[in-house]
């Protein structure tokens, strides 16, 4: 009996398929077939895309390929700070074409950024380390203000999860082009995606 691949047993698996899919067969033939944007995007709900991506990214050989998918998934995925450590594994791979994180209108605004650069975040105490920052304050002030109620899974002393209202705020950063991985404009949110958790940032938020 032939051996599954870890991509056929995620399509077959009845947590993971998208609510009112009901022919989980056809996930596997896409696995097959190596249509990985029409097995990720038609068959799993953007919470999951970087589950399924860090399970599936050994079977994705093409480089171009690899890069595309997940720059759409990330764009596509609504909070990447809950699957953090597997957004890492997944953008600091050292697969060559990275470039090809970006579509092609987007590598045009990124390869015309500055070499030094001002970015911003709208965030929280527990999001401040997100990688998602942007170029336009007035985007950091609406995640700002509409980000608010959050799920806390544990807290240090070891109870249970809760839903929690943090202090808000906007961070500001000053990097260097070197230190940005891409640039997203999906959305018209002006993303730049950026590793910070050991760069200077300050605290620019106007509670006005």
């Amino acid at each position: 009996m032939k051996k599954k691949t870890a991509l056929q047993l995620l399509a077959t698996d009845s947590f993971s398929a998208r609510d009112g899919w009901d022919d989980k067969g056809r996930g596997a033939y896409a696995a097959d077939m190596g249509n990985w944007e029409s097995y990720l995007f038609g068959h799993f709900h953007r919470s999951l895309y970087a589950y399924v991506l860090y399970e599936m990214s050994d079977e994705i050989l093409d480089d171009k390929a690899y890069w595309k998918i997940v720059g759409q998934a990330w764009v596509g995925c609504d909070n990447n700070t809950e699957d953090m450590m597997r957004w890492m594994s997944l953008l600091f791979s050292d697969r060559p074409c990275k470039e090809c994180i970006m579509a092609d209108y987007d590598k045009k605004v990124y390869d015309a950024l500055p070499e030094v650069m001002t970015v911003y975040r709208g965030c929280n105490k527990y999001t401040k380390h997100g990688m998602s920052w942007t170029l336009d304050r007035a985007v950091a002030e609406k995640f700002r203000r509409t980000r608010h109620c959050i799920w806390v899974p544990r807290t240090r002393s070891g109870k249970l999860g809760k839903f929690v209202t943090p202090r808000t705020r906007i961070l500001e950063m000053t990097i260097p082009k070197s230190a940005v991985i891409a640039y997203f404009g999906d959305r018209d949110e002006s993303e730049i995606l950026t590793f910070v958790r050991y760069r200077k940032t300050k605290e620019v938020t106007n509670e006005n």
